[in-house]
């Protein structure tokens, strides 16, 4: 889905990649991957992580670490009630040409270790065809 578009070869692209669902359970151990391609520099993807918590207790994000200032994550600290959702949304802007690692680690109030975000790509020129 294109939220906003410019045109031409300097316009600023902003996209929502898939959503994905990760359950919150007792023990969450995977890492969530997101293989974002070829971004253009300078656009901006937003990644969306849907929570879903499976416990029959109330769960709360603590605290959403990010590991570099390109990265910008939106998370809400109201209780994620059980068999309900909560969105943790994470902006990030292409920055810097060539291939890229990044994480951010998700905190809640049931797990002894955060969870681990990943996402990787590789960034091209704005003007490359």
């Amino acid at each position: 889905m294109i939220i906003g578009l410019l045109s031409g070869c300097d316009g600023l692209k902003s996209k929502i990649s898939e959503t994905k669902i990760l359950e919150i359970t007792e023990s969450v151990e995977d890492d969530v991957v997101y293989e974002m391609g070829t971004i253009k520099a300078g656009d901006k993807t937003i990644l969306e992580l849907k929570l879903k918590n499976t416990l029959e207790k109330p769960v709360v994000i603590n605290d959403v670490i990010r590991f570099c200032g390109c990265t910008i994550p939106e998370f809400e600290t109201a209780p994620i009630l059980p068999q309900k959702f909560s969105i943790v949304k994470i902006t990030f802007v292409a920055d810097h040409l060539g291939l890229f690692s990044k994480s951010i680690k998700i905190y809640l109030d049931t797990q002894k270790k955060p969870v681990q975000i990943l996402f990787r790509g590789e960034i091209v020129s704005k003007c490359k065809e």
